[in-house]
């Protein structure tokens, strides 16, 4: 879903004329210098009025920026009502396995290309750790998700590091 950007939102609820909002930091908007909109803005905030959706039909919150959860895990950002954004934790937790994966992806693809380096070479002794590497690489989402349960905050999640398992090349 596409949502208009965030001064024309206040300025449709405020009842401002487009162009009236500055931003003075992250998510405070006050009302103050003019700014210029650009051409697509302006045709946003026409549409927005046009429809004429009533203000607690899109659930516009403005608030300073330190009431914002951590934006690590923003897609994981949910709202009820008129409460400030939280995240949910479930989903957080997956973020968190995903980017996981994707570093180990990126070790499997090593450790592939050594051990071809290794059959090449015929090194037996290192083909078999590699293959032992490749395992517990593959295991890792399975051992580390408890870890990842225990997390039961952001920042705990978000200074949460895997163990990963020595390379042994």
């Amino acid at each position: 879903m596409v949502r208009p950007a965030p001064a024309l939102v206040m300025e449709y609820h405020l009842g401002l004329a487009p162009g009236t909002l500055r931003w003075s930091g992250p998510a405070q908007a006050v009302v103050g210098a003019a700014v210029q909109l650009a051409d697509a803005e302006a045709m946003a905030l026409d549409l927005v009025r046009e429809r004429n959706i009533p203000p607690d039909a899109r659930g516009v919150l403005v608030c300073p920026g330190e009431c914002l959860p951590s934006r690590r895990f923003r897609n994981c950002w949910r709202q009820t009502g008129d409460s400030l954004p939280t995240v949910d934790m479930s989903l957080a937790r997956v973020q968190r396995m995903n980017e996981v994966r994707k570093v180990r992806n990126r070790y499997l693809v090593k450790n592939d290309a050594d051990y071809t380096r290794a059959l090449k070479d015929r090194d037996t002794l290192l083909q078999a750790r590699l293959v032992e590497y490749a395992k517990q690489l593959r295991d890792m989402p399975a051992v580390e998700q408890p870890g990842v349960d225990a997390c039961a905050t952001p920042d705990h999640l978000e200074a949460w590091q895997p163990a990963w398992p020595p390379d042994p090349v």
